[in-house]
């Protein structure tokens, strides 16, 4: 999944060089800012912030007496010195408001308006920033805030404002307040009257030395205007308090309310009932053959082998009776992730079973850092009462086949392997497991996946034929193998105003003996020949080519020689990782499509090195469009791109608002996926795309990512199996028409 604009400290700015663009670092220089008192705009007239107070949920929360901006109507709030503008950006402060006027921002760039902290004013002690913002637009508009420090350490939120919207948002300060260690990243609304909004950064930042706020417009966007009329800090709160009971025995919100409410075992299986009654039905699409080609679109060659070709001005797949197929599909179709941890948490649960009960068999246990914890699985519990029996598995099959099929989709997404071994009725993605040992290059992205294989270690390719042996033992090798991506997420970016030549500087901090580091210096050498000549055009002071070496995150000055010479062996290093992929998958199947890697990080290096070396390329985005910056480059180098992660959330299905694309309401959602949709079919380089994922999170959870697990609304289904129908329907309707969407668009 992309967690791109979750990583800490530093945010990508996109998928380009930022040629001019203003670190954090020179910004710290300029600030300085204010910070007056004025009304709480929740309370109207009754007076000052510190005499109001809110709700959150029935408990009176304090509202503290020290407002950051407050109306702007101070004199030390409306100073010259307290703001500063760039990229572009223009600003309009009077009583009442900030005005900011964005310009449009291109892909790769951001416009910036940067609230000084003249007064110096602590954060520390407080749990939380809030903002009153006002988007006059008649359409959503995305800002970043970052909350920055005089040591240049940021905490960062992402906030999409809604249409003609004017909305209290906040956001958690780190450290987080006391009880907040709960195990999860979206959490319920903390104040009464304010959004939630997900936030994360360093983990070293000082809250008593903080020097600015900054709002960012990152590109690509258009014009925007956002209204700021009131910035404050909000009191401690101890979330455990708020979380306590916050999920019901069936893995529903007690807090919020849920679009499919379960109140008794009885209504699962009566819900079974009814659903099996509209699945047999059967599959929802017609014309299509047994691998969901299209059988009235013309027919290309059949080999028996899965093709890419380009037809009627488009990408497509070709199935292996030589129909066109463009690929709609679900990730992660498997019923044991959905696990959380209970060790520990048990307050969180109104209801958990005792160890005698027939239910029991759904705990099981995760190591972590050593630790052992204790897991239940809503999910798979209430598959147990739905079906009624612990043998649950083979209904819970026959009846996600029949759905998926029902509901028009054609394949199994990513991570859902096992699930089509287990039934050979759709095509599927398998992914070659990059794991072993060999010597690996960081790239300082601070990411689970922030480390890249050095593709010029021999173990690498020991490794990948191990893996491949063990995939082909463990997989079908029929035709209903699409083809096989190898990483997911990869840190291919690093941070900072560096960041696309994270790989570069990663390799030149891994020290001479380095495989990766020896191609790098063998490249200078035999362009610049002389390290006297390499020190005058990237302005260094390096004694040998051997002494090469740059800090991850590297934040100083690279000249464009350096820049040239460091893009292009970024290049080279792509086109070694995926060469060596291509050369070692062809090796067991010649014939299985190669489709790269699950691109989350992205710089265009990474797909000027996969020309010639990867039959397609994956990419995860969750945006409100596919991603202009990948295609854009696919476009330039004719590389087919396949969309294997996206979706949209909604909090109107009980669950709380995450970092992901968030609707208020299933509506919205429901045009959201088809909108996407759309855009990808009409799109000639776009293969296929597949929804990101078949059930929402637990609530409390996931172990992906713990100790802050995935507890986003993402699924086709909720954890009760039940699922969203107006979504369910959308999507469908959208199938109906996709081939002939295609091939006329």
């Amino acid at each position: 999944m992309n967690l791109d604009f979750l990583t800490l400290g530093h945010k990508r700015l996109g998928g380009h060089k930022m040629a001019g663009l203003l670190t954090v670092t020179f910004l710290v220089s300029l600030v300085g800012s204010v910070w007056g008192q004025s009304k709480n705009p929740l309370l109207g007239n009754q007076g000052m912030i510190g005499g109001g107070q809110v709700q959150m949920f029935g408990q009176p929360i304090h509202l503290t007496s020290t407002p950051v901006f407050s109306n702007f109507s101070t004199p030390v709030e409306t100073q010259s010195s307290a703001f500063v503008a760039f990229g572009g950006t223009q600003y309009n402060v009077q009583p009442g408001q900030l005005q900011i006027n964005f310009p449009s921002v291109a892909n790769g760039s951001a416009a910036l308006m940067v609230l000084n902290n003249v007064n110096n004013v602590s954060f520390s002690g407080y749990g939380g920033t809030a903002l009153t913002m006002t988007n006059p637009s008649s359409s959503a508009e995305s800002i970043s805030v970052w909350v920055v420090d005089t040591s240049n350490q940021a905490w960062r939120a992402d906030i999409v404002l809604p249409a003609n919207s004017t909305q209290n948002y906040a956001f958690l300060n780190s450290p987080a307040p006391s009880g907040t260690s709960v195990g999860m990243q979206a959490l319920p609304p903390i104040f009464s009257g304010f959004v939630n909004v997900f936030s994360t950064g360093s983990s070293s930042i000082n809250w008593s030395q903080i020097a600015s706020i900054q709002v960012y417009s990152i590109g690509p966007q258009s014009a925007q205007t956002v209204d700021i009329s009131n910035i404050w800090l909000l009191s401690n709160v101890s979330l455990s308090q708020l979380l306590t009971g916050c999920t019901d025995r069936w893995g529903q919100s007690t807090l919020n309310p849920c679009e499919n409410t379960i109140a008794a075992d009885s209504d699962l299986v009566n819900e079974n009932t009814n659903e099996q009654k509209t699945l047999a039905s059967g599959p929802l699409l017609t014309n299509i053959d047994a691998y969901g080609g299209s059988t009235s679109l013309p027919a290309q060659t059949a080999t028996g082998s899965w093709q890419l070709s380009q037809v009627n001005g488009k990408w497509w797949f070709v199935d292996p009776l030589g129909h066109l197929y463009f690929m709609s599909g679900v990730d992660e179709v498997d019923p044991s992730k959905g696990a959380t941890i209970v060790t520990n948490r048990n307050y969180l649960f109104q209801s958990l079973p005792s160890s005698t009960d027939p239910l029991a068999v759904n705990y099981g246990t995760t190591t972590v850092n050593g630790q052992q914890l204790q897991t239940y699985n809503m999910y798979t519990q209430n598959l147990q009462l739905k079906y009624q029996t612990p043998n649950w598995l083979q209904p819970w099959l026959t009846t996600t086949t029949k759905r998926l099929q029902n509901w028009g989709f054609n394949s199994y997404g990513s991570y859902s392997e096992w699930y089509e071994n287990n039934t050979n009725t759709l095509p599927y993605l398998a992914s070659l497991s990059l794991t072993g040992s060999y010597d690996t290059i960081p790239t300082g992205n601070n990411t689970n996946a922030a480390v890249l294989p050095d593709p010029w270690d021999p173990q690498f390719k020991s490794v990948l034929h191990s893996n491949m042996n063990l995939l082909m033992e463990t997989m079908k090798t029929d035709s209903m193998l699409v083809g096989i991506y190898t990483g997911i997420e990869l840190g291919w970016t690093g941070l900072g105003p560096n960041q696309n030549l994270g790989v570069a500087f990663g390799v030149m901090n891994s020290g001479p003996s380095e495989p990766a580091h020896i191609q790098l210096v063998n490249m200078l050498q035999a362009e610049y020949k002389n390290i006297r000549y390499l020190n005058l055009y990237w302005n260094t002071h390096f004694s040998s080519f051997q002494s090469v070496n740059f800090p991850l995150g590297y934040p100083g000055s690279v000249t464009p020689w350096m820049a040239q010479d460091l893009d292009q062996f970024e290049v080279q290093f792509a086109a070694q990782f995926f060469s060596t992929c291509k050369s070692v998958i062809k090796t067991y199947n010649p014939n299985l499509l190669y489709l790269g890697t699950e691109i989350g990080h992205y710089c265009p290096e990474v797909m000027q090195g996969a020309v010639g070396n990867v039959d397609a390329m994956c990419v995860n985005r969750y945006d409100v469009s596919i991603p202009t910056d990948v295609i854009g480059d696919a476009q330039t180098y004719n590389i087919p791109m396949l969309i294997t992660e996206f979706d949209f959330s909604s909090t109107q299905s009980g669950m709380w608002a995450g970092p992901m694309v968030q609707e208020p309401d299933e509506a919205i959602r429901d045009q959201d996926a088809v909108n996407y949709m759309n855009q990808a079919t009409t799109n000639p380089m776009v293969v296929g795309a597949d929804w990101y994922l078949y059930y929402d999170d637990p609530l409390t959870g996931s172990l992906y990512g713990y100790p802050t697990g995935g507890n986003f609304n993402q699924g086709l289904v909720d954890q009760t199996d039940t699922p969203y129908w107006p979504l369910i329907s959308a999507f469908q309707q959208f199938h109906l028409t996709m081939y002939s969407t295609r091939w006329n668009s």
